[in-house]
């Protein structure tokens, strides 16, 4: 039979495994439901910041294309007064 003492330290290292196990096992679900936020979080700023330089990138181009476009407005503009003068003269 055993002494007491050897019974008590043999619950007390049941105690000590159990314990690890659970802290290792709370480590293992506190991390994944970490990484998981994480990602989620990086995908929302991401695609955020795609549709923000987007939609810069777009209004660019429409600028661009708009002050094309006034320019030929323009100069058809000034070719109808043109044509418009040298008809009446």
């Amino acid at each position: 039979m055993k002494s007491i003492k050897q019974k008590i330290a043999l619950v007390a290292g049941c105690c000590l495994l159990v314990t690890a196990g659970v802290l290792v096992a709370y480590g293992v679900l506190s991390t994944n439901k970490t990484k998981n936020f994480v990602s989620s979080s990086v995908a929302h700023l991401l695609e955020k910041n795609a549709k923000t330089a987007l939609e810069s990138l777009v209004a660019d181009r429409a600028a661009v294309v708009g002050s094309a476009l006034q320019l030929n407005l323009d100069t058809a503009r000034t070719t109808g007064t043109i044509f418009e003068v040298l008809r009446d003269n």
